[in-house]
């Protein structure tokens, strides 16, 4: 496609190589650090020949502080002055406000809140993409952690695909995976500190095995046993939970939330079921020495 807009270094990478007619466009906002938004920013600039100390200083310290913040605000204020093409300066101003964004989520009271603003920043990503490239007639495809497809509002926040539906009047049709007895890969961020100390330089995951029997490491807890007993071990299985055959049509309650259930076709129609799962191969530097 001629009007892919460049955005972060793995989704150019995705676009380059991708044979098909899709494009590939990054919606969030940084949710582990700037550092990918400033290699772009000086990608950009270093492309019509610029430097910019606010960069190199952000470059060489991408920490969320008071005075980084203070140099990207006065940069979106005077971006509209450079002579970019016009992709590069949608794409110069989508990062420095995505940046921006990190440190209004980053600074937040609570996870609920971090959720909050998060989603709603998104959103507006969404919106300025769809604006740019001309999508509002497009089918699009995401992938999500399950929290973000929610679509109607729980917990005083308003996901994204919430806003989508009630906000932008889009159809949306999610799905959810849950895993039954297999085993994921864990981030060795989220070992306890003692193994730690053992774990190879290069290791990056673990597999871990997961008992998602209403036990799932986000905290939510699901009512799905039943589940279970619509599929067979060793199986990768897609349940609707729209059609008229589905085992859920008459009691729909599969999400459960301080007691009180909510109607999970109002939150995703579709569930896949994988069991006894053995973990994904790590690629590249993830791999085990």
């Amino acid at each position: 496609m001629q009007r892919t807009i460049r955005l972060l270094p793995f989704i150019i990478k995705l676009n380059d190589e991708y044979e098909n007619d899709i494009q590939f466009v990054g919606v969030d906002i940084p949710s582990g650090g700037i550092e990918s938004s400033v290699e772009r920013l000086v990608s950009i600039t270093s492309a019509y020949n610029e430097s910019d100390s606010a960069i190199d200083a952000l470059q060489a310290d991408p920490r969320i502080t008071e005075k980084n913040m203070n140099h990207v605000r006065a940069m979106i204020n005077t971006s509209s002055t450079k002579l970019y093409q016009p992709n590069d300066l949608f794409e110069y101003q989508y990062h420095l406000q995505n940046i921006v964004n990190y440190h209004k989520a980053y600074y937040t009271n609570s996870e609920a809140a971090w959720d909050r603003v998060r989603d709603s920043c998104i959103y507006q990503n969404f919106l300025k993409l769809e604006q740019h490239l001309s999508l509002q007639n497009e089918k699009l495809f995401g992938v999500w952690g399950h929290i973000h497809t929610y679509q109607s509002k729980s917990e005083n926040t308003e996901w994204f695909a919430s806003s989508l539906v009630q906000k932008s009047k889009k159809k949306v049709f999610s799905y959810r995976i849950f895993y039954f007895n297999s085993k994921c890969m864990l981030p060795a961020s989220w070992l306890p500190g003692f193994l730690k100390f053992h774990k190879p330089k290069n290791r990056l995951y673990y597999p871990m095995k997961l008992q998602n029997d209403d036990k799932f490491i986000t905290g939510k807890k699901e009512k799905v046993k039943s589940l279970k007993k619509v599929t067979e071990k060793h199986t990768i299985s897609i349940v609707s939970l729209i059609e008229k055959t589905s085992p859920f049509t008459e009691n729909p309650y599969l999400l459960i939330n301080s007691g009180d259930d909510w109607n999970t076709t109002q939150y995703f129609q579709s569930a896949i079921i994988v069991k006894n799962s053995p973990a994904c191969k790590p690629l590249g530097k993830n791999q085990a020495n």
